[in-house]
């Protein structure tokens, strides 16, 4: 087990040169090249980035604490973990939704961004000590604000791969965060998940097996 981990540590380490490059120092927002030609309604700001860019943050977490790469305790990797996770609270609405914006920025509406909330939780969880006060309470109801949002949509019980990972967020923040009721939105989700799934061992999206989305529903069993 011992080898397997130090493989995925050497993994992400190699693969972190280009998320460093595209940090904007300025935004604590990581770049990259927009997927097309500017939308009508692109905000110069926005062209390059997307919310999930910034997904980064927990593998550079786990990078500055981990011992085996040359990047444990490198204080570069871990202010732009901080920096980075300050981007997603300035991006919030007040209910702790995000604007689901493309990198060729165009603007898809608010949306409670499951991939890059838990990235976030599980940064928060790893970096306490680094968080400081006024950043680790900011960051606290950022992250509350997104898991209520989640779990309350969770209530519908509608299997999707998205609200199977929303369900292990959910869960995973319910221990960090002491909320019960999170927990159990999530709990409630993963028995439907399990549930619905294929004798065949996959589940079915748009009238078939989804073999991608396959591992996001594994993922949150897991």
């Amino acid at each position: 087990m011992h080898d397997v981990q130090q493989r995925i540590l050497h993994v992400l380490a190699d693969a972190i040169g280009s998320a460093i490059e595209c940090f904007d120092e300025t935004t604590g927002r990581f770049m990259s090249k927009p997927d097309g030609p500017p939308a009508p309604d692109a905000k110069p700001k926005d062209l390059g980035w997307c919310p999930f860019n910034q997904d980064i943050i927990y593998p550079l977490a786990v990078l500055y604490t981990t011992p085996g790469t040359q990047y444990h305790g490198d204080e570069r990797i871990v202010d732009m973990a901080l920096r980075g996770g300050d981007a997603i609270r300035d991006a919030q609405y007040p209910d702790g939704q995000v604007e689901f914006i493309k990198t060729d920025g165009s603007r898809w509406g608010p949306t409670y961004a499951g991939w890059t909330n838990y990235a976030w939780l599980e940064t928060f969880d790893i970096l306490r000590d680094q968080l400081g006060d006024e950043r680790s309470a900011r960051w606290a109801e950022g992250l509350r604000l997104s898991h209520d949002g989640q779990a309350e949509k969770l209530k519908a019980l509608d299997v999707h791969n998205i609200q199977c990972w929303n369900a292990m967020s959910c869960h995973r923040a319910g221990a960090i965060f002491n909320r019960r009721d999170w927990q159990a939105a999530g709990e409630a989700m993963i028995r439907a998940v399990v549930k619905a799934q294929h004798p065949n061992g996959y589940w079915l999206e748009h009238g078939g097996p989804t073999t991608l989305y396959n591992h996001v529903y594994i993922h949150g069993l897991g």
